[in-house]
């Protein structure tokens, strides 16, 4: 017997898709096993996500270095594309965590 995702517990440093837990030893309980079982494709969108996440705050901590920066008469960066490509960034992360959590 298994619960649904949201009330299994996570286990840390197990294989893919398989759970260290251990069955309760007594009672009516003995049978059931505590876990979190996660499908290979389900770890990989969250692999991903977190590759999204970690490009979009570096493009932020460049985007912020260029503003800091002296202003040039023709900057080498378009800041308005740059917002609008970090607003983009952040929509397909949302759109994407959005379908792994359903």
């Amino acid at each position: 017997m298994r619960f649904p995702l949201s009330r299994q517990v996570p286990c840390v440093n197990h294989g893919r898709g398989q759970s260290r837990a251990r069955p309760h030893a007594g009672g009516l309980l003995r049978w059931l096993r505590f876990g979190y079982d996660e499908s290979m494709a389900s770890e990989r969108m969250m692999q991903a996500i977190g590759a999204l996440e970690r490009a979009v705050g570096r493009l932020e901590q460049d985007v912020a270095g260029y503003m800091s920066a002296a202003a040039s008469p023709n900057p080498s960066i378009d800041v308005p594309a740059a917002h609008a490509a970090l607003r983009s960034l952040d929509a397909l992360i949302s759109e994407l965590k959005g379908r792994s959590d359903g």
